[in-house]
């Protein structure tokens, strides 16, 4: 038997699935040598799983979306994969994500395009609160604590710069009830 989706109000002591997408990114006006051809961008994902005690990673590569100084999901097909999706147990704490943006060079080596301390989170999604913190490393001075309050599981975007680039996420939350 398949768990109960209840749709509406957040429940933060249910058991969920989250997807956390890319929906898209600008490097507009980046260019990483004189006269060459726009960016070949793919990105570099860090998702993170927090428990009391313990946490959990995994960093994976996307699709590299060529000749494009920006994309969005889902009207650019090379951003199809540009996702994470994980289940939250009850003990779960947060889940965090952290996305570098990277331009592939045949001549030389790849050039990250958006500059950011190792594995700081971007977006902090902290279960007990019901709420992501979206940081902004605008020019490596982050501002912290840009809280979004979700409501309900209906799906929540948010968007930040990192050095001259920048790129939206969107969460979305599969509630499941405990009762039949």
């Amino acid at each position: 038997m398949a768990p109960y989706y209840q749709p509406g109000v957040y429940h933060p002591t249910w058991e969920h699935d989250l997807e956390v997408r890319v929906k898209s990114y600008d490097t507009t006006g980046i260019d990483d040598c004189w006269g060459c051809d726009q960016l070949d961008i793919y990105g570099k994902m860090r998702a993170e799983r927090a428990n009391p005690g313990y946490y959990t990673f995994r960093t994976f590569q996307t699709a590299e979306c060529v000749d494009r100084w920006s994309s969005s999901f889902p009207l650019n097909a090379c951003m199809f994969g540009w996702y994470w999706t994980d289940h939250r147990a009850i003990t779960t704490t947060h889940h965090r994500t952290h996305l570098e943006l990277w331009d592939r060079d045949e001549s030389s080596s790849d050039d990250l395009m958006n500059p950011m301390p190792p594995y700081d989170p971007l977006f902090d999604l902290d279960w007990s609160r019901g709420a992501i913190d979206v940081s902004d490393y605008n020019f490596n001075h982050p501002t912290l604590y840009n809280w979004l309050k979700f409501w309900d599981s209906s799906p929540i975007g948010g968007c930040t710069q990192t050095g001259r680039a920048n790129f939206c996420l969107l969460f979305t939350l599969h509630e499941f009830s405990p009762y039949p």
